[in-house]
């Protein structure tokens, strides 16, 4: 059912989508900022991702290694939602050191940290990470 995410127990990287000090664990659930509504939500070791119900997915938190799909990878917290780049309409997520989203016509697309080849795009490492969603190489069916 979709609905306005609401998180708690946040931690200093943003995961929870708001504004909150670094030092901060808030303890109570709050709405995730830019009043987004999300038919779909996942959350990774550092960072979240939602699928808007207007079509955009959005990621936000920690960003090393690209997690955020929005083109880089930094070390700073990004508690505002951000677009996932390419104009991609997605419809399923799954989060963990990496991402995976499968599209409207049932493509699948990787983007953050590869270090062990999760990503499925040849080869492993940190190097190997990427920043923009890519797809991965599965062989045909």
């Amino acid at each position: 059912r979709p609905s306005e995410p609401r998180g708690q127990h946040a931690r200093r990287d943003g995961q929870l989508g708001r504004d909150i000090s670094p030092s901060t664990y808030d303890l109570t659930a709050g709405p995730v900022s830019g009043g987004h509504l999300f038919s779909a939500l996942s959350a990774g070791n550092r960072h979240a991702c939602g699928i808007s119900q207007t079509g955009p997915t959005y990621c936000w938190g920690y960003n090393n290694f690209g997690p955020l799909g929005q083109g880089g990878s930094d070390l700073s917290p990004h508690p505002t939602p951000g677009t996932v780049n390419g104009h991609h309409t997605f419809t399923r997520l799954g989060l963990g050191s990496g991402i995976l989203a499968i599209d409207d016509a049932s493509v699948a697309w990787c983007w953050g940290v590869n270090n062990a080849g999760q990503l499925g795009v040849g080869e492993a490492g940190f190097e190997e990470s990427r920043y923009v969603p890519n797809t991965p190489l599965f062989p045909p069916p």
